[in-house]
Protein backbone atom coordinates (compact mmCIF):
# COMPACT_ATOMS: atom_id res chain seq x y z
CA UNK A 1 0.00 0.00 0.00
CA UNK A 2 2.70 2.51 0.97
CA UNK A 3 4.67 2.06 -2.23
CA UNK A 4 1.58 2.44 -4.43
CA UNK A 5 0.53 5.53 -2.47
CA UNK A 6 3.93 7.18 -2.87
CA UNK A 7 4.03 6.22 -6.56
CA UNK A 8 0.70 8.01 -7.13
CA UNK A 9 1.96 11.07 -5.23
CA UNK A 10 5.26 11.32 -7.14
CA UNK A 11 3.67 10.52 -10.52
CA UNK A 12 1.06 13.22 -9.87
CA UNK A 13 3.69 15.79 -8.91
CA UNK A 14 5.88 15.02 -11.93
CA UNK A 15 2.91 15.17 -14.31
CA UNK A 16 1.42 18.32 -12.76
CA UNK A 17 -1.77 16.33 -12.01
CA UNK A 18 -3.03 18.26 -8.99
CA UNK A 19 -6.18 16.15 -8.60
CA UNK A 20 -4.10 12.97 -8.35
CA UNK A 21 -1.86 14.52 -5.69
CA UNK A 22 -4.81 15.97 -3.75
CA UNK A 23 -6.36 12.49 -3.59
CA UNK A 24 -3.37 11.02 -1.73
CA UNK A 25 -2.36 13.81 0.66
CA UNK A 26 -3.53 13.98 4.27
CA UNK A 27 -6.01 16.69 5.28
CA UNK A 28 -3.28 18.05 7.61
CA UNK A 29 -0.56 17.73 4.95
CA UNK A 30 2.46 19.98 5.31
CA UNK A 31 5.05 20.77 2.67
CA UNK A 32 8.28 22.45 3.78
CA UNK A 33 10.90 24.23 1.67
CA UNK A 34 14.01 24.62 3.88
CA UNK A 35 15.81 26.72 1.25
CA UNK A 36 13.20 29.51 1.46
CA UNK A 37 12.02 28.85 5.02
CA UNK A 38 8.38 28.27 4.01
CA UNK A 39 5.84 25.67 5.08
CA UNK A 40 2.46 25.12 3.46
CA UNK A 41 -0.01 23.83 6.08
CA UNK A 42 -3.06 21.80 5.11
CA UNK A 43 -4.32 20.13 1.96
CA UNK A 44 -6.59 23.08 1.13
CA UNK A 45 -3.74 25.62 1.36
CA UNK A 46 -1.53 23.32 -0.75
CA UNK A 47 -4.17 23.10 -3.50
CA UNK A 48 -4.80 26.85 -3.49
CA UNK A 49 -1.05 27.50 -3.74
CA UNK A 50 -0.65 25.04 -6.62
CA UNK A 51 -3.68 26.48 -8.44
CA UNK A 52 -2.02 29.92 -8.18
CA UNK A 53 1.37 28.63 -9.44
CA UNK A 54 2.25 30.74 -12.52
CA UNK A 55 3.87 27.86 -14.45
CA UNK A 56 4.14 24.34 -13.04
CA UNK A 57 7.36 22.48 -13.77
CA UNK A 58 7.09 19.16 -15.58
CA UNK A 59 9.01 16.17 -14.29
CA UNK A 60 11.44 14.39 -16.56
CA UNK A 61 12.53 11.44 -14.49
CA UNK A 62 12.54 10.09 -11.00
CA UNK A 63 15.00 8.02 -9.08
CA UNK A 64 15.46 7.30 -5.43
CA UNK A 65 18.05 6.74 -2.78
CA UNK A 66 18.79 3.04 -2.60
CA UNK A 67 17.17 2.35 -5.96
CA UNK A 68 18.81 1.83 -9.31
CA UNK A 69 19.21 5.18 -11.01
CA UNK A 70 17.96 5.22 -14.61
CA UNK A 71 19.87 6.85 -17.43
CA UNK A 72 19.09 10.56 -17.66
CA UNK A 73 17.12 11.38 -20.79
CA UNK A 74 15.68 14.70 -21.87
CA UNK A 75 12.45 15.00 -23.84
CA UNK A 76 11.09 18.54 -24.00
CA UNK A 77 9.79 18.40 -20.45
CA UNK A 78 7.75 15.23 -20.86
CA UNK A 79 7.99 12.50 -18.23
CA UNK A 80 10.45 9.74 -19.14
CA UNK A 81 9.92 6.42 -17.47
CA UNK A 82 8.26 5.85 -14.14
CA UNK A 83 10.11 7.13 -11.10
CA UNK A 84 11.25 4.49 -8.68
CA UNK A 85 10.43 4.95 -5.02
CA UNK A 86 12.28 4.06 -1.83
CA UNK A 87 9.91 3.40 1.07
CA UNK A 88 11.60 3.23 4.48
CA UNK A 89 10.82 2.58 8.15
CA UNK A 90 8.24 -0.13 7.54
CA UNK A 91 6.31 2.02 5.09
CA UNK A 92 6.10 5.24 7.10
CA UNK A 93 8.75 7.28 5.23
CA UNK A 94 9.99 7.68 1.66
CA UNK A 95 12.54 9.49 -0.49
CA UNK A 96 12.50 10.53 -4.13
CA UNK A 97 14.89 12.36 -6.43
CA UNK A 98 13.57 13.85 -9.66
CA UNK A 99 14.55 16.23 -12.42
CA UNK A 100 12.05 18.94 -13.34
CA UNK A 101 12.09 21.53 -16.07
CA UNK A 102 10.25 24.83 -15.77
CA UNK A 103 8.62 26.39 -18.84
CA UNK A 104 11.51 28.89 -19.07
CA UNK A 105 13.92 25.97 -19.55
CA UNK A 106 15.49 26.03 -16.08
CA UNK A 107 16.15 22.48 -14.84
CA UNK A 108 16.31 21.48 -11.17
CA UNK A 109 17.13 18.33 -9.27
CA UNK A 110 14.40 17.86 -6.66
CA UNK A 111 14.68 15.75 -3.51
CA UNK A 112 11.53 14.86 -1.56
CA UNK A 113 11.69 13.34 1.92
CA UNK A 114 8.23 12.39 3.14
CA UNK A 115 6.13 10.71 5.81
CA UNK A 116 2.99 8.60 5.52
CA UNK A 117 0.27 8.66 8.16
CA UNK A 118 -3.23 7.19 8.10
CA UNK A 119 -2.82 5.88 4.56
CA UNK A 120 -2.01 9.34 3.15
CA UNK A 121 1.07 11.47 2.52
CA UNK A 122 1.29 13.52 5.72
CA UNK A 123 4.51 15.53 5.30
CA UNK A 124 6.98 16.38 2.57
CA UNK A 125 10.23 18.30 2.75
CA UNK A 126 11.45 19.41 -0.67
CA UNK A 127 14.84 20.65 -1.85
CA UNK A 128 15.61 22.14 -5.29
CA UNK A 129 19.11 22.32 -6.72
CA UNK A 130 20.10 23.74 -10.10
CA UNK A 131 22.64 21.92 -12.23
CA UNK A 132 26.08 23.53 -12.38
CA UNK A 133 29.34 23.01 -14.19
CA UNK A 134 31.87 20.82 -12.43
CA UNK A 135 35.15 22.50 -11.53
CA UNK A 136 38.15 21.54 -13.65
CA UNK A 137 40.23 20.45 -10.64
CA UNK A 138 37.83 17.53 -9.98
CA UNK A 139 37.97 16.13 -13.53
CA UNK A 140 40.76 13.60 -12.81
CA UNK A 141 38.66 12.05 -10.02
CA UNK A 142 35.15 11.95 -11.48
CA UNK A 143 33.03 10.90 -14.45
CA UNK A 144 30.62 13.33 -16.08
CA UNK A 145 27.67 10.92 -16.22
CA UNK A 146 25.78 11.82 -13.03
CA UNK A 147 23.27 14.21 -14.58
Amino acid sequence: MSRALVQKYIDGLLAGDLDAVAAVIHEEYSETYPQSGETVSGATAWREMMDAFPALPIGEEGYTTGGERPVTLVSAGLPIGPPTITVLDGGSSFTNESMVEYPDGDRYHVVVIGDIEGGKIRRATMYWAPSFEAPDWRAPFTRGDAR
